[in-house]
């Protein structure tokens, strides 16, 4: 009888639980349709809810959350549930998996208006106050209950203390938020969190918490207002261990073994400042983490980070800004303290690393790169509030292309042009203003209160240190501790090439400076005695020769600096735009070596100058006061000039100099003193007429206008129109000409291009025609064609001399290119001596 009354039992318990198991989804659907009849809110017919009592599981799956039978409001594919029951008993919720995938969610709100999903609106569930009395209830009996509401609850021990998770996973949630004038999308590919466990104390307060995380989503951004956008695919990893204080759950300590974040194909974009910025992918790695709250911020940690594929440009113009292929900041070690009244901080690096940079690449335009960076290497650097320490800086190959336009503009900068608001500029000047009133009144204030106080020690006759301690806050002299800097070394490893092209003057100016070695070593401010050392070595333009050399000490008193420079054939020729103004004269040639010496204490310089002067010819702006060396009892500067040349053609000047920084003065008392020493000449007749008569196919002889010296010239080279290249008859001439330079070793000269019209691109119907330029009908484009052509000519000539006839290149000068606009003129080079 007993075995038919436990089968009975058991068969009417299973019973009820497959009823239930198949009633589920109507019931859920028949408890959303009540609860919600009011807001016309149902759930899709194919919606399926069941709970496996077995393995305790609830699973729900084709959830959409329907407006009127009609609208979709919000849907997710399924929810899974697995916990078990047992655990329970110990006060442990036990969570075996949950998991949610397939979200659809749509939200709105605009400013001032309740939130909206789909065409739904949150107010719906506004209902009427929570304290409506039920009928028939008395004033007393519900006074009661909210004297009995206010009441503080007394602490009992909560039903549950731990809570353990096997997994948690999310998949495929898509939610569109659009909020005022932004509109947010995420997109989650997965979120895991597993192995998450929580220690809850009294009022289910958390005690500690760990689990491991790991997440990808996709978020996009659009801000009207900005104009702003942001695109990102995320990736994060961490498994943290959390504990939390039990008196301030604000007051933590968080510690893991390792973080990883990863952002890749980020783009982001700013209309208002026209800037557009995006990189391929951007990863930091963290590493023993270790922080905590408690009364203040304190952290320390390992990092490791990259960008890679970064680029820059403008919105509007669609124009490249910057680009770098790489940057890493590798083996990072920080130690962050912000519990006190001041930060402190120490971090450490073991190396930065810049690859492949570039400033206004132009990769796509007809200009160069203004910037082009082949790598950057900073090493061993350290910083903390007492010192800031880098081992060394390593530059490599640098190459820099600045084009001056006629309006002074740099042709291949382009910057964005931001969007300004006329009415918030208006704001941020009147709070401008009157920031800045309100520190001058502070200052004001406080220099009142310095007279107070010396007007107080003078009354009383005492001392300085009679006044209260909390005066020194007025007194501005009051420093806090400086920081010391250190840099071992900065050095090139590769050579810099600095490129100039100047079309705002006449003619165009261009230069090409390559540093071959930079150095500069030991700044340590800690160690004032240090000597700091800085050399230079370069070229302009293949031949001119630069190198400086520096050596100081940067922190004693009175700080030093002993200063060599050295320049051999800088070509004065090629700065004759910039100087012609000042001088009042073009210089159509000549070369310059120069050793100058300094020395700086403090602010007083000292030193002299060493200068020779090779072959310099100049031409007046203005023919006034030429005809005559003395005009109104002052010396031109041309005619002093060529009091000073020796019979060679050159001067030579030592010029001291010295004077304060602040207030610069030279003397010129070497150069006044060199006027009379360079009073004669010596005749060389003979000597010349001897010396080149064998070569009498390649120089003549002329004699100078005031025939006091015999001038030697070499006969010009007549070139090929339109044509740069030199041909082998041009080169057979050059050997000859090669041969006596070698000879003589004493005779330089000048190499001076002439272009004449022919050379410029006219058909042959216009020259027919006579339809060809003049002087007065050529244009600066054909000038300009015509000088580059006659540039190009004169670098071939003397890299030829130089190159293949083994001829000194200080002895080959160049000359300002000139044009022939004479009928039936010849394309030539004449070449002066000198």
């Amino acid at each position: 009888m007993k075995r038919i009354i436990a089968l009975i039992l058991v068969s009417i318990t299973a019973s009820l639980i497959i009823g239930l198991l198949s009633l589920s989804s109507y019931l859920a659907k028949w408890a959303v349709k009540e609860t919600f009849l009011e807001q016309q809110l149902t759930l899709q017919d194919n919606f399926q809810l069941s709970y496996d009592p077995f393995i305790s599981e609830l699973t729900i799956s084709d959830a959409a959350l329907m407006y009127q039978n009609s609208e979709e409001l919000v849907s997710f594919k399924s929810l899974i549930v697995n916990f078990d029951l047992l655990p329970l008993f110990s006060k442990t919720l036990l969570i075996n998996k949950f998991e949610f995938s397939g979200l659809n969610l749509s939200v709105d709100q605009q400013a001032d208006q309740a939130l909206m999903i789909g065409g739904w609106s949150i107010a719906n569930l506004d209902s009427k106050s929570d304290n409506k009395s039920t009928p028939g209830e008395s004033n007393e009996n519900i006074e009661a209950k909210e004297t009995e509401s206010d009441q503080p609850a007394e602490k009992s021990e909560p039903f549950i203390n731990q809570v353990q998770i096997g997994s948690i996973v999310f998949k495929d949630l898509n939610v569109n938020a659009k909020v005022v004038k932004q509109e947010h999308d995420i997109a989650i590919e997965s979120l895991t969190i597993e192995k998450l466990d929580l220690q809850l104390g009294e009022l289910y307060q958390p005690t500690a918490l760990s689990f491991l995380f790991d997440t990808s989503l996709q978020y996009k951004l659009e801000d009207v207002d900005s104009t702003l956008s942001l695109s990102t695919n995320l990736f994060l990893e961490t498994a943290p261990d959390i504990i939390f204080d039990k008196n301030d759950i604000a007051n933590l300590q968080f510690q893991t073994e390792s973080l990883l974040l990863k952002l890749q194909q980020t783009n982001v974009k700013s209309g208002v400042q026209d800037i557009a910025l995006s990189f391929k992918a951007w990863q930091t790695n963290l590493t023993d983490v270790n922080a905590s709250t408690d009364g203040g911020v304190k952290s320390d940690l390992l990092l490791n980070s990259f960008i890679e594929g970064l680029n820059v440009s403008t919105i509007g113009s669609e124009h490249k800004m910057f680009t770098f292929e790489k940057l890493a900041l590798n083996n990072v070690a920080s130690d962050i303290n912000m519990t006190g009244a001041v930060l402190e901080y120490d971090v450490a690096f073991s190396d930065i690393q810049l690859v492949d940079s570039q400033a206004m690449p132009n990769k796509e335009e007809t200009l160069p790169a203004l910037l082009d960076l082949e790598s950057l290497s900073i090493t061993n650097g350290s910083f903390t509030n007492q010192l800031s320490s880098i081992e060394k800086i390593e530059i490599g190959s640098l190459v820099t292309n600045v084009v001056v336009n006629k309006d002074k503009s740099i042709a291949n900068l382009v910057l964005p042009k931001p969007t300004v608001d006329k009415e918030k500029a208006v704001t941020n000047q009147e709070n401008s203003q009157k920031n800045s009133k309100q520190v001058t009144e502070v200052a004001h204030n406080k220099a009142n209160q310095k007279s107070a106080n010396k007007a107080v020690l003078a009354a009383t006759d005492l001392p300085s240190e009679a006044l209260p301690e909390q005066t020194t806050l007025n007194d501005d002299t009051s420093t806090s501790k400086k920081m010391d800097i250190k840099l071992v070394e900065l050095v090139n490893a590769g050579p810099f090439k600095l490129n100039t092209l100047d079309l705002s003057v006449e003619p165009n100016f261009r230069s090409l400076i390559e540093v071959k070695k930079f150095r500069l070593a030991d700044i340590d401010s800690t160690q004032p005695q240090l000597v700091t050392t800085f050399d230079l070595a370069a070229t302009n333009n293949t031949y001119a020769k630069i190198n400086i050399s520096n050596q100081s000490q940067l922190f004693i008193e009175q700080p030093t600096h002993t200063i060599k420079v050295l320049l051999d054939e800088m070509d004065l020729a090629s700065l004759s735009p910039y100087v012609s103004s000042a001088l009042g004269y073009h210089i159509n040639t000549g070369q310059l070596d120069s050793e100058v010496n300094a020395k700086v204490i403090g602010n007083k310089i000292d030193g002299e100058a060493d200068l020779l002067m090779r072959s310099v010819d100049l031409t007046a702006i203005s023919n006034q006061g030429e005809e005559s060396g003395f005009s109104g009892g002052a010396i031109s500067f041309n005619y002093a000039l060529s009091m000073l040349k020796d019979g060679d053609g050159n001067v030579d000047l030592n010029v001291p100099f010295d004077g304060d920084l602040n207030n610069p003065s030279v003397g010129f008392t070497g150069f006044l003193s060199l006027i009379v020493q360079r009073a004669t000449m010596s005749a060389a007749k003979d000597y010349l007429i001897n010396t080149f008569v064998p070569y009498a196919n390649v120089v003549n002889f002329a004699l100078s206008a005031s025939k006091h010296v015999l001038k030697l010239r070499f006969n010009d080279l007549a070139l090929t129109a339109k044509k740069s290249e030199l041909t082998e008859t041009e080169t057979e001439r050059l050997s000859q000409l090669s041969l006596v330079l070698k000879k003589h070793d004493t005779t330089s000269i000048k190499v001076c291009p002439i272009g004449v019209v022919a050379d410029l691109t006219t058909s042959a119907e216009q020259i027919e025609s006579q339809d060809v330029v003049t002087q007065k009908s050529i244009t600066a484009t054909q000038v300009q064609e015509l000088m580059d052509l006659n540039q190009a000519r004169a670098e071939k000539i003397k890299a030829y001399l130089v190159n293949e006839g083994n001829v000194e290149s200080k002895r080959v000068l160049g000359c300002s290119p000139t044009i022939d606009y004479k009928k039936g003129a010849e394309p030539r080079v004449s070449f002066n001596a000198t």
